[in-house]
């Protein structure tokens, strides 16, 4: 699926986020290792992403309503976890560093949050450890926190940020950041 994202950004100038969930088991795999396959020519983004949505089990998907260009996809299944990351309130950010560092102010604030535990290297190569954010704001759901501040032109990546969680409950939620601007 990784890749149809990258393309369907590519066709239609948007960005991606991605949250997986994954589970000890091993019964069903990510998202973004599941095969799909695109219709012909270029319906439009929320029809493929319907389309999508009615043949991939768990798969979801919302617009962000600050950076129009941004899709969130997301396994239904964390929808449905109670106390999930991504849905969590950060009470007050005042922070100018990196992707990471934000990472970091959001899990400062008791939010199960942290940068990516372990990369392949293929994982490594597209990961982004520098690009800078200026966030300021209260009552961010940490999605926004992570996704509106991030700057869209000249970024090498069409999937902006990956998220991979635990099914359970007030699991950590571990995100890497990807392509970097040049």
């Amino acid at each position: 699926m990784s890749e149809v994202l990258y393309r369907l950004g590519v066709d239609y100038d948007e960005y991606f986020t991605i949250e997986e969930a994954w589970s000890t088991d091993g019964s069903s795999p990510m998202l973004r290792n599941r095969q799909i396959v695109r219709p012909e020519g270029k319906p439009g983004l929320t029809r493929e992403l319907e389309q999508i949505r009615r043949t991939l089990p768990d798969f979801a998907y919302s617009l962000d309503r600050r950076q129009p260009r941004v899709v969130h996809v997301m396994d239904s299944r964390l929808l449905r976890q109670k106390r999930y990351s991504m849905n969590a309130t950060v009470k007050h950010l005042d922070l100018s560093g990196t992707v990471l560092e934000l990472v970091s102010a959001i899990s400062g604030q008791g939010i199960p949050v942290s940068p990516e535990r372990q990369m392949g290297t293929e994982e490594f190569l597209f990961a982004d450890f520098k690009t800078m954010v200026h966030v300021k704001g209260k009552s961010l759901k940490v999605r926004d926190a992570l996704t509106d501040f991030i700057p869209l032109r000249g970024r090498t990546s069409r999937i902006l940020w990956i998220a991979e969680t635990k099914l359970g409950t007030r699991e950590t939620t571990y995100i890497r950041f990807q392509g970097a601007a040049r």
